[in-house]
C-alpha cells in the first residue's frame, strides 16, 4: 500500500469528528506524528507538544494556536497521543508510559491515521485499516527496509531538473551534472536509479552521486543514440503514443520489478504505470498512480 501526503491530510480532514472535544492537549510522536498532529491541532485549535519536548522540559506555553488555552501551570485532563500509523503499538505504549509519569491523573488516548490490519494492537481512534508493509511519501526514502525496494528517477528527484538553458547536451549540461544541488538524499540505498540521462554522462553522474553520498543498487541510464532522439522519438503502444524516455524507463522497470517507482514528471509517471503495471509516485504532484486506474 502506498500513501501520499494528500491521502494523509484528506483522511484527517474528513474525519476530524472522531477527535473527542474533551481533548485539551495533543502529544505528537516525533517525527511521523508531527504531520497529523499539527493538522489536528491547528484544525481544532488545540495546543500541541512533541513527546521529546515533554520528556526534556517543563510544560511549555501552548503553541500553534492563538487561543490562550493552557497556561504554564495548567494540568491537562485529556491527552491525545498522535502518530501517523500503528503496527505493534510499541511507540504509542511507550508514549503513554512517559505521559503517565508526568501527569498521572490525566486520561491518555491514542489516534493514528493508519492502523495495521494484521496486528492485534489497535489505537483508540483510527481512520484507515491497511495491509502491511506500507509505503508513506513522507518516509519512503528513510525506511530501513522499504527504501531498498524502491526505484527512483534522478533529475527532479535527487536534484532539480536542468533549465532549458542548461539542457544543451554540451558544456552547460555537463556543468549542471557536475555541480547541481542535492534535492532529496535517501538515508538508505534505493534499489535502482533509472534516469533519462544519456549513457555517455555516466562517469560525471556517478561522481556526483558519490559526492552526495547517494547509495543505490544500480544506475540505469538512457541508451538513446543522442539527445535529439531522446527528446523527439515516439513509440506506439497498446496505450497510445509514448515518449522515448517513458519507453526506456518502462523497459528497465519491467526487469528491475521495484515495489514503487518515484518519478518527477507526471506524464511519464502515468505512462510508466500503464506500460509496466508498476505503482508510480509523481513526486512534485504528490500523486500515487496505481495500475488499472
Amino acid at each position: 500500500m502506498i500513501f501520499s501526503f494528500s491521502d494523509l491530510h484528506k483522511a484527517i480532514q474528513s474525519n476530524l469528528h472522531l477527535i473527542p472535544r474533551s481533548v485539551d492537549l495533543i502529544v505528537a510522536i516525533p517525527r511521523s506524528g508531527l504531520l497529523p498532529g499539527m493538522h489536528v491541532a491547528t484544525s481544532l485549535n488545540l495546543p500541541l507538544i512533541t513527546l521529546g519536548e515533554l520528556q526534556g522540559q517543563d510544560f511549555l506555553e501552548q503553541r500553534f494556536t492563538a487561543r490562550k488555552y493552557l497556561s504554564l501551570r495548567s494540568y491537562p485532563k485529556n491527552i491525545l497521543v498522535i502518530d501517523d500509523s500503528s503496527n505493534t503499538g510499541s511507540r504509542i505504549n511507550q508514549a503513554r508510559e512517559i505521559i503517565s509519569k508526568k501527569w498521572p491523573r490525566a486520561k491518555v488516548s491514542s489516534f493514528t491515521v493508519f492502523k495495521a490490519k494484521n496486528s492485534s494492537f489497535s489505537p483508540d481512534y483510527w481512520i484507515i485499516s491497511s495491509d502491511t508493509p506500507r509505503v508513506f511519501a513522507w518516509n519512503m526514502f528513510n525506511h530501513n527496509q522499504l527504501t531498498e525496494e524502491i526505484a527512483i528517477d534522478l533529475d527532479g528527484i535527487l536534484c532539480p531538473d536542468p533549465t532549458s538553458q542548461e539542457n544543451d547536451d554540451g558544456d552547460k549540461y555537463l556543468n549542471f551534472i557536475q555541480n547541481t544541488t542535492l534535492k532529496v538524499g535517501p538515508l538508505f540505498a534505493v534499489k535502482a536509479i533509472v534516469t533519462g540521462r544519456l549513457e555517455k554522462y555516466r562517469k560525471p553522474t556517478e561522481k556526483w552521486l558519490q559526492k552526495n553520498r547517494v547509495q543505490y543498487g544500480e544506475l540505469v541510464m538512457n541508451d538513446a543514440p543522442d539527445a535529439l532522439f531522446r527528446r523527439t522519438k515516439k513509440f506506439v503502444t497498446d496505450f497510445g503514443e509514448v515518449d522515448q524516455i517513458s519507453d526506456f524507463k518502462s523497459q528497465a522497470l519491467i526487469r528491475i520489478k521495484p515495489l514503487l517507482f518515484v518519478e518527477s514528471n507526471l506524464n511519464q509517471a502515468m505512462n510508466i504505470t500503464k506500460l509496466t503495471s508498476t505503482t508510480t509516485y509523481a513526486f512534485d504532484d504528490d500523486l500515487v498512480i496505481h495500475p488499472n486506474t
